[in-house]
């Protein structure tokens, strides 16, 4: 099993932990999924996933200002939100929670929470980077395994 799967499968539990986490908060989250980057993939990251938002509740919060509303996680930079923004002359918003590539779960939901509230000063402009393509990937997956459980 090459970095890119064994990165997907230590993540895709974490995902699953913050996703019960936030909807046991009552945040209008509706499910996860996770791209498995491959050598072939036009990824930065080995992997990546995100929190899918329920895009009802975000239109009735932000209107015809946000398209599509998304958590993501990356292996490289962590958690960031995606706005898209028809018609802004800015395009498409993203803002980085940087707190490391695996904050607790209680974190990442008050981080969407936040979100929900005001996208636009959520977390950061900045993104971070905490490491690097192929490089700590068992430091990484230790960190992540006590959410495979």
């Amino acid at each position: 099993m090459g970095d890119y799967e064994v990165l997907t499968a230590a993540a895709r539990p974490y995902l699953s932990t913050v996703l019960a986490r936030a909807l046991g908060e009552g945040l209008p989250v509706t499910g996860t999924e996770m791209l498995d980057g491959g050598p072939a993939a036009d990824l930065e990251a080995e992997t990546e996933g995100w929190i899918e938002l329920d895009q009802e509740a975000v239109a009735h919060r932000y209107g015809a200002k946000v398209f599509d509303l998304t958590v993501y996680w990356d292996a490289l930079s962590g958690w960031h939100i995606q706005a898209e923004r028809p018609g802004s002359p800015d395009g498409d918003l993203y803002r980085w929670m940087g707190a490391g590539l695996v904050p607790a779960p209680e974190r990442v939901t008050t981080f969407i929470a936040t979100m929900l509230v005001d996208y636009t000063m959520t977390g950061s402009e900045e993104r971070p980077f905490y490491r690097r393509v192929r490089q700590e990937v068992p430091s990484l997956t230790q960190r992540l395994r006590p959410y495979g459980s």
